[in-house]
Protein backbone atom coordinates (compact mmCIF):
# COMPACT_ATOMS: atom_id res chain seq x y z
CA UNK A 1 0.00 0.00 0.00
CA UNK A 2 1.26 3.31 -0.96
CA UNK A 3 0.22 6.14 1.91
CA UNK A 4 0.55 9.78 1.37
CA UNK A 5 0.15 12.61 3.76
CA UNK A 6 2.28 15.42 2.16
CA UNK A 7 2.56 19.32 2.49
CA UNK A 8 5.15 21.00 0.22
CA UNK A 9 5.48 24.73 -0.80
CA UNK A 10 6.26 24.48 -4.27
CA UNK A 11 7.80 27.72 -6.06
CA UNK A 12 7.23 29.14 -9.80
CA UNK A 13 8.42 32.30 -12.05
CA UNK A 14 5.72 33.83 -13.41
CA UNK A 15 5.18 34.49 -16.76
CA UNK A 16 4.51 38.13 -16.84
CA UNK A 17 7.76 38.76 -14.52
CA UNK A 18 10.24 36.47 -14.44
CA UNK A 19 12.21 37.78 -11.70
CA UNK A 20 8.62 37.28 -9.54
CA UNK A 21 8.11 34.10 -8.22
CA UNK A 22 4.98 32.75 -6.44
CA UNK A 23 4.32 30.52 -4.06
CA UNK A 24 1.98 27.43 -3.82
CA UNK A 25 0.97 25.35 -0.83
CA UNK A 26 0.33 21.87 -2.02
CA UNK A 27 -1.55 19.43 -0.18
CA UNK A 28 -2.07 15.95 -0.77
CA UNK A 29 -3.48 13.00 1.27
CA UNK A 30 -4.53 9.32 -0.51
CA UNK A 31 -3.76 5.61 -0.35
CA UNK A 32 -2.81 3.45 -3.35
CA UNK A 33 -2.94 -0.60 -3.61
CA UNK A 34 -0.33 -2.23 -5.40
CA UNK A 35 -1.01 -4.44 -8.67
CA UNK A 36 -3.43 -2.10 -10.05
CA UNK A 37 -3.26 0.40 -12.38
CA UNK A 38 -4.11 3.81 -11.22
CA UNK A 39 -4.80 6.87 -13.97
CA UNK A 40 -4.06 10.57 -12.72
CA UNK A 41 -6.73 13.13 -14.26
CA UNK A 42 -6.51 16.53 -13.76
CA UNK A 43 -6.40 20.23 -16.17
CA UNK A 44 -2.85 21.15 -16.74
CA UNK A 45 -0.59 22.80 -14.39
CA UNK A 46 -2.50 21.67 -11.56
CA UNK A 47 0.16 19.80 -10.13
CA UNK A 48 0.25 15.78 -11.37
CA UNK A 49 4.24 16.39 -12.37
CA UNK A 50 4.92 17.84 -9.04
CA UNK A 51 3.11 15.06 -7.50
CA UNK A 52 5.59 12.50 -9.49
CA UNK A 53 8.65 15.04 -7.99
CA UNK A 54 7.13 14.73 -4.07
CA UNK A 55 7.19 10.83 -4.47
CA UNK A 56 10.72 10.71 -5.99
CA UNK A 57 12.36 13.08 -3.45
CA UNK A 58 13.23 15.89 -6.64
CA UNK A 59 11.13 18.28 -4.07
CA UNK A 60 11.45 18.40 -0.48
CA UNK A 61 8.09 17.66 1.40
CA UNK A 62 7.25 17.46 4.80
CA UNK A 63 4.53 14.39 6.22
CA UNK A 64 4.74 11.13 5.28
CA UNK A 65 4.81 8.79 2.16
CA UNK A 66 4.91 4.99 3.20
CA UNK A 67 5.20 2.16 1.00
CA UNK A 68 4.59 -1.27 2.28
CA UNK A 69 4.86 0.17 5.90
CA UNK A 70 8.22 1.44 5.39
CA UNK A 71 8.62 5.51 5.59
CA UNK A 72 10.16 6.51 2.57
CA UNK A 73 9.88 10.64 2.71
CA UNK A 74 13.46 10.38 4.36
CA UNK A 75 14.99 8.66 1.95
CA UNK A 76 17.28 10.43 -1.04
CA UNK A 77 15.65 9.90 -4.22
CA UNK A 78 18.05 6.83 -5.15
CA UNK A 79 17.15 4.75 -2.27
CA UNK A 80 13.36 5.39 -3.13
CA UNK A 81 11.74 2.17 -4.66
CA UNK A 82 10.51 4.48 -7.79
CA UNK A 83 10.82 4.04 -11.31
CA UNK A 84 10.13 7.60 -13.26
CA UNK A 85 8.97 7.66 -16.60
CA UNK A 86 9.28 11.37 -18.09
CA UNK A 87 8.01 12.54 -21.41
CA UNK A 88 11.60 13.35 -22.58
CA UNK A 89 12.68 10.16 -22.48
CA UNK A 90 16.06 10.81 -20.59
CA UNK A 91 18.64 9.30 -23.07
CA UNK A 92 21.72 9.73 -23.39
CA UNK A 93 22.62 10.45 -27.03
CA UNK A 94 26.26 10.16 -26.95
CA UNK A 95 25.42 5.58 -26.20
CA UNK A 96 24.13 3.04 -27.93
CA UNK A 97 20.49 1.80 -27.06
CA UNK A 98 21.93 -1.51 -25.56
CA UNK A 99 24.38 0.79 -23.13
CA UNK A 100 21.33 3.40 -22.59
CA UNK A 101 19.27 0.48 -20.57
CA UNK A 102 21.99 -1.47 -19.51
CA UNK A 103 23.28 1.55 -17.10
CA UNK A 104 24.03 0.76 -13.92
CA UNK A 105 22.79 -2.86 -14.46
CA UNK A 106 26.27 -5.61 -14.55
CA UNK A 107 25.12 -8.74 -16.13
CA UNK A 108 27.65 -10.52 -14.30
CA UNK A 109 25.69 -9.44 -10.90
CA UNK A 110 22.32 -10.32 -12.15
CA UNK A 111 21.97 -13.64 -14.31
CA UNK A 112 19.81 -13.82 -16.47
CA UNK A 113 19.73 -10.39 -17.80
CA UNK A 114 20.70 -10.48 -21.12
CA UNK A 115 18.04 -12.65 -21.58
CA UNK A 116 15.48 -10.66 -19.62
CA UNK A 117 16.60 -7.58 -22.14
CA UNK A 118 15.73 -9.93 -25.47
CA UNK A 119 12.41 -11.02 -24.18
CA UNK A 120 11.05 -7.26 -23.69
CA UNK A 121 12.97 -6.38 -27.14
CA UNK A 122 11.58 -9.13 -28.38
CA UNK A 123 8.08 -8.06 -27.07
CA UNK A 124 8.25 -4.30 -27.88
CA UNK A 125 9.44 -5.20 -31.40
CA UNK A 126 12.92 -3.26 -30.61
CA UNK A 127 15.44 -5.66 -31.50
CA UNK A 128 16.55 -3.88 -35.07
CA UNK A 129 17.59 -0.99 -32.74
CA UNK A 130 19.98 -2.72 -29.88
CA UNK A 131 22.93 -0.87 -31.43
CA UNK A 132 21.72 2.21 -33.04
CA UNK A 133 21.96 5.58 -31.04
CA UNK A 134 18.99 7.42 -29.97
CA UNK A 135 18.88 10.18 -32.69
CA UNK A 136 18.74 7.48 -35.38
CA UNK A 137 15.04 6.18 -33.54
CA UNK A 138 11.77 7.63 -33.79
CA UNK A 139 10.37 9.44 -30.85
CA UNK A 140 7.90 6.31 -30.55
CA UNK A 141 10.89 3.85 -30.60
CA UNK A 142 12.44 6.05 -27.82
CA UNK A 143 9.54 5.86 -25.60
CA UNK A 144 9.43 2.19 -25.98
CA UNK A 145 12.63 1.97 -25.41
CA UNK A 146 12.78 4.20 -22.04
CA UNK A 147 9.75 1.96 -21.10
CA UNK A 148 11.77 -0.79 -21.74
CA UNK A 149 14.62 0.56 -19.41
CA UNK A 150 12.06 0.58 -16.38
CA UNK A 151 10.63 -2.59 -17.25
CA UNK A 152 14.19 -4.45 -16.42
CA UNK A 153 15.13 -2.45 -13.60
CA UNK A 154 12.07 -3.78 -11.71
CA UNK A 155 12.93 -7.08 -12.76
CA UNK A 156 16.57 -6.24 -11.69
CA UNK A 157 15.42 -3.44 -9.02
CA UNK A 158 18.37 -3.08 -5.86
CA UNK A 159 15.43 -1.34 -3.45
CA UNK A 160 17.20 -2.37 -0.08
CA UNK A 161 14.13 -2.95 2.27
CA UNK A 162 11.65 -3.31 -0.03
CA UNK A 163 10.35 -5.75 -2.50
CA UNK A 164 8.19 -3.84 -4.79
CA UNK A 165 8.69 -1.11 -7.08
CA UNK A 166 6.32 2.08 -7.92
CA UNK A 167 5.77 2.92 -11.39
CA UNK A 168 5.24 6.80 -12.08
CA UNK A 169 4.44 7.30 -15.89
CA UNK A 170 4.18 11.05 -17.17
CA UNK A 171 1.75 10.62 -20.16
CA UNK A 172 3.54 7.27 -21.49
CA UNK A 173 1.36 6.70 -24.46
CA UNK A 174 1.65 10.11 -25.94
CA UNK A 175 2.87 9.67 -29.48
CA UNK A 176 2.39 5.95 -29.78
CA UNK A 177 0.18 4.75 -32.70
CA UNK A 178 -2.58 2.00 -31.51
CA UNK A 179 -0.87 -1.40 -32.04
CA UNK A 180 2.11 0.32 -30.10
CA UNK A 181 0.25 1.21 -27.31
CA UNK A 182 -1.96 -1.68 -27.06
CA UNK A 183 1.31 -3.73 -26.96
CA UNK A 184 2.78 -1.55 -24.05
CA UNK A 185 -0.47 -1.84 -22.22
CA UNK A 186 -0.50 -5.18 -22.30
CA UNK A 187 3.09 -5.79 -21.39
CA UNK A 188 2.88 -3.44 -18.13
CA UNK A 189 0.01 -5.66 -17.07
CA UNK A 190 1.67 -8.98 -17.34
CA UNK A 191 4.55 -7.39 -15.84
CA UNK A 192 2.67 -5.62 -12.87
CA UNK A 193 1.12 -9.10 -12.50
CA UNK A 194 4.50 -11.29 -11.85
CA UNK A 195 6.57 -8.09 -10.13
CA UNK A 196 3.72 -7.00 -8.17
CA UNK A 197 4.59 -3.04 -8.31
CA UNK A 198 2.43 -0.16 -8.12
CA UNK A 199 1.48 1.68 -11.52
CA UNK A 200 0.68 5.48 -11.48
CA UNK A 201 0.39 7.53 -14.71
CA UNK A 202 -1.23 10.45 -16.07
CA UNK A 203 -3.38 11.11 -19.03
CA UNK A 204 -5.74 13.46 -20.55
CA UNK A 205 -7.06 10.81 -23.13
CA UNK A 206 -10.82 9.81 -21.40
CA UNK A 207 -11.16 6.80 -23.69
CA UNK A 208 -7.60 5.73 -22.86
CA UNK A 209 -8.36 5.89 -19.13
CA UNK A 210 -11.52 4.25 -19.24
CA UNK A 211 -10.05 1.38 -21.40
CA UNK A 212 -6.86 0.68 -19.38
CA UNK A 213 -7.39 1.82 -15.80
CA UNK A 214 -8.97 0.07 -13.06
CA UNK A 215 -8.96 2.89 -10.81
CA UNK A 216 -9.44 6.69 -11.75
CA UNK A 217 -7.83 9.75 -9.45
CA UNK A 218 -8.45 13.14 -10.47
CA UNK A 219 -6.89 16.21 -9.36
CA UNK A 220 -8.82 19.44 -8.48
CA UNK A 221 -8.12 22.60 -6.28
CA UNK A 222 -11.72 21.88 -5.10
CA UNK A 223 -14.72 19.93 -5.58
CA UNK A 224 -14.69 17.52 -7.40
CA UNK A 225 -16.47 18.35 -10.27
CA UNK A 226 -14.34 17.48 -13.14
CA UNK A 227 -14.99 13.74 -12.93
CA UNK A 228 -18.69 13.95 -13.07
CA UNK A 229 -17.85 16.66 -16.47
CA UNK A 230 -16.05 13.71 -17.82
CA UNK A 231 -18.41 11.13 -16.84
CA UNK A 232 -21.22 13.15 -18.53
CA UNK A 233 -19.55 13.50 -21.75
CA UNK A 234 -17.63 9.86 -22.35
CA UNK A 235 -19.75 7.78 -20.17
CA UNK A 236 -19.12 5.77 -16.81
CA UNK A 237 -15.12 5.78 -15.47
CA UNK A 238 -13.84 2.96 -13.62
CA UNK A 239 -14.15 3.47 -9.97
CA UNK A 240 -11.97 6.66 -9.25
CA UNK A 241 -11.28 8.89 -6.21
CA UNK A 242 -10.11 12.44 -5.70
CA UNK A 243 -6.93 13.76 -4.70
CA UNK A 244 -7.58 17.35 -3.28
CA UNK A 245 -4.82 19.96 -3.47
CA UNK A 246 -5.30 22.03 -0.13
CA UNK A 247 -5.65 25.61 0.41
CA UNK A 248 -5.41 27.55 -2.87
CA UNK A 249 -2.60 29.97 -1.26
CA UNK A 250 -0.61 32.24 -3.27
CA UNK A 251 2.36 34.74 -2.03
CA UNK A 252 4.40 36.81 -3.77
CA UNK A 253 7.62 38.16 -3.92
Amino acid sequence: MLKVDIDTLFWNKTGINPLKKESELYHFHFAMEPKKINALMGPTGIGKTTLFFLLAGLIHSSGSIQWEEKEINTLPPAKRPILLFFQEQNLFFHLNIKTNILLNLDPKKNPGLMDALDDLFTKTNLTSVFNRFPDQLSGGQKQLVTLVRLLLRARFHSFPHFQHAIFLLDEPFNGLDEESQQMIQSLLKIEMEKLGFLLLYTSHDVALVRSFSEKVWAMQRAKPVEVQKIEGLYGPLPSRKIITILPKEKNSL
